[in-house]
């Protein structure tokens, strides 16, 4: 669902936003708004809106997950999805409503 959601976005069709695995420059760290930072229950869709927004380049990597063998999951299905889908919405208005940086 996210990835449907962040292909206009992104300008481009996202196989996992989640996986923890994304390659920026240092300087896209700094520039992440502190209002995204406090939405984004991850900072996987603060990292690459910010990224986005900024216009860098977007590639992704297709990765070969294997099946975990220690710990479980830091995202609750319900409560973190809800926080996600409410993040998305939000950028959705940074990308229409924020203005641009020259």
């Amino acid at each position: 669902m996210f990835a449907i959601l962040w292909s206009p976005i992104l300008g481009i069709k996202p196989t996992d936003m989640l996986c923890g695995t994304k390659i920026v420059p240092t300087a896209i760290v700094n520039e992440i708004p502190k209002w995204l930072l406090k939405l984004d229950p991850y900072g996987d869709f603060a990292l690459m809106a910010t990224t986005r927004y900024n216009s860098y380049p977007i590639t992704p990597i297709v990765v070969d997950y294997k099946a975990r063998t220690y710990g479980s999951t830091n995202i609750h299905r319900w409560s973190g999805g809800f926080r996600l889908l409410y993040t998305t919405f939000r950028v959705y208005l940074w990308f229409v409503f924020g203005k641009k940086r020259k």
